[in-house]
């Protein structure tokens, strides 16, 4: 059974095909997969470039529409506040739910 995200789209530090096989490998579906798409590291979280890109690509606008990023570190937090949206922080390993990543508007 594959399941079905409320949100529309992956978007990711790592390559596009990478990620669109790992949400294939796992289920899951996302209307939208989007990779790095520039060497330029200045791009990378926490800067919120890849979190604009996203919503840009969904043509959707983060002042009339719910917009959550959920990751698992501050920068993922920290480009979440740049891109002016929510975000969610979970803990991925052992040890780490004692110092949960949160963030909000």
């Amino acid at each position: 059974m594959e399941t079905r995200w409320p949100t529309r789209c992956h978007r990711e530090q790592h390559s596009s095909a990478a990620v669109a096989a790992y949400l294939s490998a796992h289920g899951i579906d996302a209307d939208v997969v989007m990779g790095r798409t520039s060497p330029d590291p200045s791009l990378l979280k926490p800067s919120p470039h890849l979190v604009v890109e996203a919503m840009q690509a969904l043509e959707a606008d983060p002042h009339r529409e719910a917009f959550v990023l959920v990751g698992d570190s501050v920068s993922d937090v920290t480009a979440a506040r740049g891109a002016g949206i929510s975000s969610i922080g979970y803990a991925n390993a052992q040890g780490e739910a004692s110092s949960p990543v949160t963030g909000r508007r």
